[in-house]
């Protein structure tokens, strides 16, 4: 039973866009299963616990009135989701460019926007940030899913931690 309700909010937030933040469960065991989007496998979109938590990400919502001159006329939504190792936790969000400040649940959602509209959606094209931080952490599996000017868009990738993903994604999974 618990793997058949884990499988339903997983799907529930891709389908519905709800912000899925569990909590660990109290013998800290994780579920660990395989979710298709649109013909392609999200592996290791595990969650971890029984609860979900809130509608919104932390922190606020960005300011502004979306992406600069020579953002995409189509549709542009994204499910982005963050996965610690062996699926031992997850986060994800829902990002629509340009974004709404009021209506999106990404911290960071103008930026985003912005970072995916400069590489057209091609998250692999993004060119690394140099910002510097402190490796540690652990691994975490990155994946973004969803439209990009009207386009199915589907990526995800392991990287060894959370510095690594942040210099080469920059502010897309920053949530």
């Amino acid at each position: 039973m618990r793997i058949k309700n884990s499988v339903a909010v997983l799907v529930g937030l891709i389908a519905c866009a709800t912000v899925l933040a569990p909590q660990a469960s109290a013998s800290g065991t994780a579920v660990s299963g395989t979710v298709v989007v649109k013909g392609t496998a999200a592996k290791g979109a595990g969650t971890q616990g029984t609860g979900t938590q809130g509608a919104a990400a932390k922190g606020t919502a960005a300011s502004g009135t979306g992406v600069k001159a020579g953002a995409p006329a189509g549709a542009t939504r994204y499910t982005l989701s963050l996965s610690g190792a062996q699926s031992t936790w997850y986060r994800a969000v829902r990002l629509s460019c340009p974004a709404d400040p009021s209506g999106h649940l990404h911290p960071k959602g103008d930026q985003a926007c912005s970072d995916l509209a400069a590489v057209q959606g091609n998250i692999a094209n993004m060119r690394r940030d140099t910002q510097r931080c402190a490796p540690g952490g652990g691994s975490i599996t990155a994946t973004m899913s969803g439209t990009y000017d009207g386009r199915s868009v589907q990526w995800n990738k392991t990287y060894r931690d959370q510095c690594e993903m942040f210099t080469a994604t920059r502010a897309v999974f920053r949530f």
